[in-house]
């Protein structure tokens, strides 16, 4: 029996150990939106998928649907990660901010514009990551990921500013400070998102 297999982009943001070598990874595709895909002994030395499947690695996948799960069966890394372990602030930011796509999307259901956004934020935070201070960054990271999927709404021209355009380090250095401001608002609104 042939399976399709499924080509898309994504970045790592869950790993589950199962059993002694398998391991449930969750991966926020662009094409396939949130997949949690079994894969098959890549704790094994020898295996190809590990290093590509390491958590916050943006890489190539490769997915075939079987009769009740993905399994992923390819992985073409092309960021590992790695830049931001050695920034614990932004580290600990990515993984918190992963937590939360992981409590607020459904698997299997593609968010195109909300995996750009969070392509673009990950791309900017290995750029200048020596820069960021962490705390601004989570709260920008936070209010463009409930923008896209709808629980929090635009309030004046500096928030659409902030979640709108592309984002550049001079957008983000202007808006820091208009940033720190928004702790209670955004848990708040996760708070109100009942999940």
């Amino acid at each position: 029996m042939s399976y399709q297999i499924y080509h898309t982009e994504g970045i790592v943001i869950g790993i589950k150990n199962r059993g002694e070598a398998n391991r449930v990874i969750t991966i926020l595709t662009r094409d396939l939106g949130l997949v949690r895909a079994s894969a098959q002994s890549i704790r094994k030395v020898e295996s190809k998928l590990r290093f590509g499947t390491q958590q916050l690695s943006h890489c190539h996948c490769d997915f075939v649907l079987g009769k009740e799960y993905w399994r992923i069966i390819g992985v073409e890394p092309i960021q590992t990660g790695n830049e931001l372990v050695v920034h614990t602030g932004l580290w600990n930011v990515w993984n918190r901010c992963a937590a939360l796509l992981l409590r607020l999307i459904p698997t299997d259901e593609p968010h195109v514009e909300l995996y750009d956004a969070i392509h673009d934020a990950y791309i900017f935070s290995i750029q200048h990551a020596d820069s960021l201070d962490p705390t601004s960054f989570e709260h920008f990271l936070v209010l463009r990921i409930l923008t896209h999927l709808g629980y929090w709404s635009v309030a004046n021209d500096e928030e659409n500013d902030l979640l709108h355009q592309p984002l550049t380090k001079d957008l983000f250095d202007k808006k820091q400070d208009f940033l720190r401001g928004y702790t209670r608002a955004i848990n708040e609104a996760i708070k109100g998102s009942d999940l």
